[in-house]
């Protein structure tokens, strides 16, 4: 009852000002949660409550905690202040099935092998050259108006993962976890997500994004079945084949009405992301960093943070969720880019030329674009020898001396002249349009080049 009062008396308060525009501008959310663990608007519960319950920004969470684990309740919107939380949790949990455990594993945000959890595990570590058998415990949660921080330990192993869920004030949730190696030996992380979230009963369809060059960001909608549906990058980045973005839908789901979770994981690199359906008809979504075996390796003493995971939850249709997404980048993204010089305004000479380029009308182009007030002149595709289609000369970068018989000072100089704004010939790629910068197209090599023909090992054959 007093862990229901203290909620009562504090968090239905509006956050006080000096409060919100530390939250908005810290750097992640454990240095939130260390920022004010000394301060008493910081709740730090050694002996955990059956339920823990979290209100802002127009969303309820509630956390049933009576099994050593966190599982989430609720998400969504708001509750009345004198919910029977215990009540709900009951309500919403299920019985023992056939062929299940006496005790079934925690439906929980950090799903464990240890505990008996079936499907992926949002958790693998190496250690001397053998996977950990994992059983972490809850053993304290930490909150702040806007955060909880669930603190997880595994004492035989000697590893902690803290995981956090912060509610902005744009009404999107920030989900990340930190792992700390408390042992003696080093260990190598496999896996562990940003976002483990257990999906509501009404999650039946998924969104997912991908496409080709020219033709991006193609929706398709599927239907989760037995099995779910997985995806993963490992070129380094997010491909054409599927961004690191999904949508969980309700059957009903459109523009102003339906159950919808928009989710994103704040990360450039290579991805994972699955949404993993049970016998028992419930399903779980992961995202998480795609690592390579050895690609990190956490030190005895130190700790290792995920990137964010962002998502947000709608009763009112997909608009809802666009709408706290845009609210998130108006309010947490573009401020943190004031610093930042300028972005430039530039002409691509492909739009105008694409291979059909020549002195004089690359010439021609740079001085209309100036007129008109352009301050960066960018030379894309076709500037190099030979290179009169997209089927060759990728890797032969040398000016082509049939369109620029004097190599490409002569433009460079054009460019420079006092009328002109613009500076750069090539690929621009740091925003900087006082320097003259070449940058090749990407690192491709083709068959039919001096550089393929040379070393036909590395040549992309396509």
């Amino acid at each position: 009852m007093l862990f229901l009062a203290a909620i009562a008396h504090k968090y239905r308060q509006p956050d006080r000002d000096d409060d919100h525009e530390r939250l908005r501008t810290a750097e992640s959310a454990f240095s939130i949660i260390d920022d004010l663990c000394n301060k008493r608007d910081v709740t730090v519960m050694s002996n955990l409550p059956p339920v823990v319950r979290l209100d802002r920004s127009a969303h309820s969470m509630i956390f049933d905690l009576r099994r050593g684990a966190a599982e989430l309740v609720w998400l969504g919107e708001p509750l009345p202040a004198d919910q029977d939380l215990l009540a709900l949790c009951n309500s919403v949990s299920q019985g023992r099935r056939p062929s299940q455990p006496d005790e079934p594993a925690p439906f929980s945000i950090l799903p464990q092998t240890g505990w008996g959890y079936s499907n992926a595990p949002a958790v693998g570590l190496v250690r001397c050259g053998t996977l950990l058998p994992l059983h972490l415990r809850l053993v304290e949660v930490a909150q702040s108006p806007a955060s909880l921080l669930f603190i997880h330990r595994d004492e035989a192993n000697g590893i902690g993962i803290d995981v956090s869920w912060r509610i902005l004030s744009s009404g999107v949730i920030e989900a990340r976890a930190r792992l700390t190696n408390f042992g003696s030996e080093a260990v190598d992380v496999l896996d562990l997500t940003s976002l483990a979230l257990p999906l509501p009963s009404w999650a039946s369809h998924a969104t997912r994004y991908s496409g080709r060059w020219a033709a991006e960001m193609q929706q398709t909608r599927v239907r989760l079945a037995d099995g779910g549906i997985a995806s993963a990058s490992y070129g380094g980045r997010p491909g054409f084949g599927g961004g690191n973005w999904i949508r969980i839908e309700s059957a009903d789901l459109g523009e102003d009405h339906g159950h919808a979770i928009s989710a994103h994981l704040a990360w450039s690199g290579d991805y994972r992301l699955s949404v993993e359906c049970n016998a028992d008809g419930r399903a779980m979504l992961m995202m998480a960093v795609r690592l390579d075996p050895g690609e990190i390796k956490v030190a005895p003493g130190q700790s290792w943070d995920t990137p964010r995971a962002l998502f947000t939850v709608s009763s009112e249709g997909v608009m809802a969720t666009r709408n706290a997404f845009h609210r998130h980048a108006n309010a947490e993204v573009l401020p943190n880019s004031s610093s930042r010089s300028l972005r430039k305004v530039h002409l691509n000479s492909w739009e105008a030329l694409a291979f059909e380029m020549d002195m004089p009308k690359l010439t021609q182009l740079a001085d209309a674009a100036a007129a008109i007030g352009v301050e960066r002149f960018v030379v894309d595709d076709g500037w190099f020898k030979g290179r009169r289609d997209d089927r060759t000369s990728l890797g032969d970068w040398i000016a082509d001396p049939d369109i620029f018989p004097a190599g490409l000072k002569p433009l460079c100089r054009s460019c420079a002249c006092p009328r002109s704004r613009f500076r750069s010939v090539g690929r621009a790629r740091n925003g900087q349009s006082n320097k003259r910068s070449l940058s090749p197209l990407s690192g491709l090599v083709y068959p039919r080049s001096r550089a393929g023909s040379s070393h036909p090992a590395q040549s992309a054959r396509s």
